[in-house]
């Protein structure tokens, strides 16, 4: 086991860079998902009111309703029915938003007549969205209503009896009151930074080691052995092997710490790690293939920086791909990072093992298999090619 221990003492000689990608990783990974499950709590919501004013030009049955519906939902101002006094108390902010309801609006309505209502509101205020849904909303109910033969009168009270209505939501939670949900999340975010750090740190120290021994007089030597030289590939496979295995399973370990040993009872763990695992052969074969490439331990050190932050940045990894272009977003189809996130999303959605998540789960980690094999195939070849050469 010659070269198989000569391989570890040449990782001992890169245990200060090895390590200091990983200290640098857990330190990204832990800050990021804390800030993005932090807001994930749904018990924090509280529904937002705003400041409206309603000025009614109709005194119908239905406008009645609807100011009474909106008064209920936000905070009331009283306002002259004036334009030029509208305009200050927009400008002065004193109102956020005012809805007209225009004459013969219920009248015109119950004719078939489409008419809508008069909004003014402040040009950047974002509260007013949700002013904007809860008229659509009332006046949506009402016009089914209406459509399925209601007089106005029971179409108001069938309405009001809906909006009225509250639902009930009950968060899933664990034993100790932290959501469940939150926990899966931030397995999520934890995990989706693992393909950084397993790219890094491979070509960092597989591809580094493996230059060594692939260098003209090293190999010559090797030949020159009375090792076989199908025995030394063999140790190198081997050695490589077990080393990207035991820096995946320190951060899957790392994870389980971070989590607070929340994810060590959930079954997202198991497919998390398997994800994990997958991505490490992609990792092996890319350093592989590199270390056929390139000799020279800098032109490594580059591969490395490249190759990490490329595929991060493409694959959805550091930058969603939701506020990608979408030439982007196909042209990360190409890369194995995007797979390895499709599966990570995936996992995080899993609330039980059903038979369409497993469908979707292993295509996207047969997929980066592929890609594993396919760069493989690249790094043998090369090598051949380099052996005719020599």
């Amino acid at each position: 086991m010659q070269v198989f221990n000569t391989y570890f003492r040449l990782v001992q000689r890169k245990k200060r860079l090895i390590l200091m990608y990983i200290i640098i990783f857990t330190a990204i990974a832990v800050v990021m998902m804390k800030v993005s499950t932090q807001d994930e709590n749904l018990e924090k919501y509280t529904r937002r009111s705003v400041k409206i004013s309603v000025i009614d030009r109709d005194k119908s049955s239905l406008s009645k309703s609807l100011k009474a519906y909106l008064t209920d939902q936000n905070e009331m101002v009283s306002i002259p029915d004036k334009e030029k006094r509208i305009k200050d108390e927009l400008y002065w902010r004193n109102v956020e938003y005012v809805l007209i309801i225009p004459e013969n609006f219920q009248q015109l309505l119950e004719e078939g007549q489409k008419v809508d209502v008069i909004s003014k509101k402040i040009d950047d205020a974002v509260n007013a969205v949700y002013v904007d849904e809860e008229i659509k909303l009332f006046m949506s109910l009402f016009s089914l209503y209406q459509s399925a033969d209601y007089s106005v009168e029971d179409a108001i009270g069938h309405v009001e009896k809906d909006v009225a209505h509250e639902v009930l939501v009950n968060t899933v939670t664990k034993e100790d009151g932290e959501s469940a949900f939150k926990v899966a999340n931030e397995g999520q975010y934890y995990f989706q930074y693992v393909p950084y750090v397993l790219v890094s740190v491979c070509i960092l120290a597989i591809s580094c080691i493996l230059a060594m021994f692939y260098q003209e007089d090293v190999r010559k030597r090797c030949i020159c052995s009375s090792m076989k030289l199908k025995d030394q590939n063999q140790q190198l496979v081997l050695a490589s092997l077990l080393f990207s295995f035991g820096v995946t399973i320190l951060f899957i370990i790392i994870g389980i710490v971070v989590t607070k040993g929340e994810l060590l009872g959930q079954i997202n763990l198991l497919f998390y790690s398997i994800n994990a695992l997958a991505f490490m052969f992609v990792s092996i074969a890319l350093a592989f293939m590199l270390a056929n490439l390139f000799h020279s331990e800098t032109a490594l050190n580059g591969c490395s920086n490249v190759f990490s932050l490329g595929f991060c940045f493409l694959g959805g990894i550091f930058v969603p791909l939701w506020v990608m272009p979408d030439s982007v977003v196909t042209f990360a189809h190409f890369v194995p990072t995007y797979w390895y996130v499709q599966a990570n999303d995936a996992v995080s959605y899993m609330t039980r093992v059903t038979s369409p998540f497993l469908k979707e789960f292993f295509l996207n980690v047969g997929v980066q298999m592929c890609f594993a094999v396919a760069l493989l195939s690249i790094g043998l070849v090369v090598s051949k090619k380099r052996r005719v050469f020599s």
